[in-house]
């Protein structure tokens, strides 16, 4: 019995696929921002971990301003929209304490 080489490569790629589908299933809706979120939605809350949102352009604190402006964003649950505001913002997160130091 002779198998030809597109069978064999037909048959790798859909084990490859069946692989790929398979680890997504598993891994399930991972966030690929899963510290800035839980830091970011810690500064809405309680902030124990010293959250300071920091304007990458201007090197400013905008913690108070950016809270301000996204609270009813985050309270009406629409995180899309906080999250949208954060990035196009140009922000990144400065943290006090570590979430390892507890």
């Amino acid at each position: 019995m002779k198998i030809s080489k597109r069978a064999i490569i037909v048959t790798l790629f859909v084990i490859s696929m069946v692989l790929v589908i398979i680890c997504a299933i598993i891994d399930g809706n991972s966030d690929p921002y899963s510290n800035t979120t839980k830091y970011l939605k810690d500064t809405f809350d309680k902030n124990e971990y010293g959250v300071t949102i920091i304007d990458s352009n201007k090197e400013e604190d905008v913690t108070e301003s950016f809270i301000s402006e996204n609270k009813e964003l985050y309270e009406n649950g629409d995180w899309d929209a906080v999250m949208e505001n954060f990035l196009s913002g140009h922000y990144h997160l400065q943290i006090e304490r570590n979430s390892d130091e507890e």
